[in-house]
């Protein structure tokens, strides 16, 4: 997602000094928190809970 503009990647190693500041100059740059939500929102696939759901239930073994 953070390749396709829709997240910040943070390594491991940098998150517990880096995440709040990050945080805090998403919340001051509404451009930027707008064009993340863009970009996300089209990434989206809207039914995806119910393809997971038939997918589960296509693996179940069916019940006679």
């Amino acid at each position: 997602m953070a390749d396709k503009g829709a997240a910040l990647l943070i390594p491991d190693s940098e998150a517990v000094a880096r995440v709040m500041d990050e945080v805090v100059g998403l919340l001051k740059d509404p451009a930027r928190l707008s064009e993340l939500s863009r970009n996300i929102e089209a990434l989206a696939i809207p039914d995806s809970a119910e393809r997971i759901v038939n997918e589960i239930e296509r693996q179940l073994p069916q019940s006679k």
